[in-house]
């Protein structure tokens, strides 16, 4: 179908792997209220995305484009903003996945939350994670109605919530103005951008039982394990925290400083199982907030720690006794 000029919404999907894509535009064509656009960049898939498309044109109001370059394998977020670019005059955007999927009332609850909440920029479905089957792989706590920015980083980090990027909407003019963060592999873009676009309004969550179920498929990017991806997620979760440093600067840090230095030590602990220690220390320095020698050495006796623990296959929780202080 034609595309709607008068829609608020656009569902923007960057695709390349077509395993579940039929079932992703199904989930939207399924929909309960189908008032939206959806807007497709193929990142010069080798699969057959346009066949799959053309099985929905009847159902849903799209936009399909394939691109000549593969942009994605080497520049996710670039990939991520041309597809944005595809985009018409809607207010709200939506940066969905190829492989995940919306319950059938999703897009009727975010109308009804802008309706009742109209001031914010950023919505949030709750999610859930499923295997490839779609089956219940674990629960996720719903999160509160309204959830600062600062908070948001805070809940997330200490493990209280769980956030990807396909359940949240975004103001488009908010998201352009601001900007994807960009980090390699877009390993933590999805969470810095939360922060940034939702630092004046906070987020609004949908709640309810309407969800997006996100994929554990093994072929997303939080999943490659092999070494040169581990390397490059490290260097993005380095990057990452030094831009919290910058963040925080201008927003109330929501933690006490000394659960911020076990933070740290806990996302960068699974780097001493899977990097060698000389290549680690090396890094460490990297973090702004470890350039003071003395809590850089603190922090490679603890990942030397964790080490021996994953070696010894000593319980994980015994490494919580151990804090850095300084």
């Amino acid at each position: 179908m034609e595309l709607l000029n008068g829609t608020d919404l656009a569902v923007v999907i960057p695709a390349y792997k077509g395993k579940y894509f039929g079932e992703t535009l199904e989930s939207l064509a399924r929909q309960s209220d189908v008032d939206f656009n959806v807007y497709i960049g193929d990142d010069c898939s080798p699969e057959p995305l346009a066949e799959i498309v053309a099985g929905f044109n009847d159902r849903l109001h799209i936009r399909y484009v394939r691109f000549e370059e593969n942009l994605g394998g080497r520049d996710l977020v670039a990939q991520w903003n041309r597809c944005l670019a595809l985009a018409g005059r809607e207010e709200f955007v939506c940066i969905f996945s190829d492989d995940d999927v919306m319950t059938p009332d999703c897009i009727r609850s975010f109308r009804q939350t802008v309706q009742d909440y109209p001031g914010h920029d950023v919505y949030h479905w709750d999610i859930e994670i499923v295997d490839t089957r779609l089956a219940p792989l674990r629960k996720t706590a719903p999160w509160d109605d309204f959830v600062s920015s600062a908070d948001f980083y805070a809940d997330l980090y200490m493990g209280r919530i769980d956030a990807r990027m396909p359940e949240f909407i975004f103001r488009k003019k908010a998201l352009e103005e601001n900007g994807f963060v960009q980090f390699d592999m877009a390993f933590r873009t999805d969470n810095a951008t939360v922060m940034e676009v939702a630092s004046c309004h906070g987020i609004r969550n949908i709640g309810g039982v309407d969800r997006i179920l996100w994929r554990d498929s093994g072929e997303n990017v939080s999943s490659f394990l092999s070494g040169e991806y581990v390397e490059r997620r490290s260097m993005a979760t380095i990057d990452f925290f030094n831009w919290t440093e910058d963040f925080f600067r201008n927003v109330p840090y929501p933690l006490p400083r000394k659960r911020y230095r076990t933070q740290l030590c806990r996302n960068l602990a699974w780097l001493a199982v899977s990097w060698p220690s000389v290549k680690i220390y090396g890094q460490l320095g990297r973090y702004e907030y470890f350039r003071n020698a003395d809590l850089l050495h603190k922090l490679k006796y603890v990942l030397r720690l964790r080490h021996d623990i994953h070696k010894k296959k000593i319980e994980l929780k015994k490494y919580d006794n151990y804090r850095i202080k300084g």
